[in-house]
């Protein structure tokens, strides 16, 4: 068998061996490593998916162009796609945020990464939390549990001053 020669990951730029390596062929003279293009695959579909979304919310104002220079630009400063879908997915279904805000792209999304960043913590350490709770033995606690009744105190009305002695 002959040997092939050593190719240049499409997605990393590592240079790998084909015969020592699990790869897979982009295009016609292009590989990639398995992982790096089951990555890619993932993010492209997280892309997609903020696309959807920022789409079906902003309807007929998404301004395409707007749109991919923003989402680039979050890209540059080092978000993940997931973090800006995540962000979108905040403004949109939590904060209800108006798409007239947005001004046909989704640079409202800078305003609200920590917002959206500490919301999802929170989120991920409640889960944590009660995730060792018994809730079987919650309920029953509390259908054991003893009901007092407590009658109010009548409250006792002041005597009322008499200024005057009618007879």
């Amino acid at each position: 068998m002959a040997k092939l020669a050593p190719v240049k990951c499409f997605y990393c730029g590592q240079t790998f061996k084909r015969e020592n390596t699990e790869y897979v062929q982009v295009s016609s003279k292009r590989y990639a490593h398995k992982t790096c293009a089951e990555k890619q695959s993932q993010i492209e579909l997280i892309k997609k998916q903020t696309f959807e979304l920022a789409s079906s919310w902003l309807g007929d104002n998404l301004n395409i162009g707007k749109y991919n220079l923003q989402y680039k630009h979050f890209i540059k400063e080092g978000k993940t796609p997931e973090e800006i879908y995540q962000t979108l997915k905040y403004w949109i279904e939590i904060r209800q945020g108006k798409p007239e805000r947005a001004n046909g792209g989704i640079a409202i999304l800078d305003y609200v990464f920590g917002e959206a960043y500490q919301y999802y913590k929170n989120q991920a350490e409640n889960k944590k939390l009660n995730k060792n709770i018994d809730y079987q033995a919650v309920k029953q606690n509390l259908s054991n549990s003893i009901k007092l009744t407590v009658k109010p105190t009548p409250i006792a009305k002041p005597k009322r001053l008499k200024f005057f002695k009618l007879n």
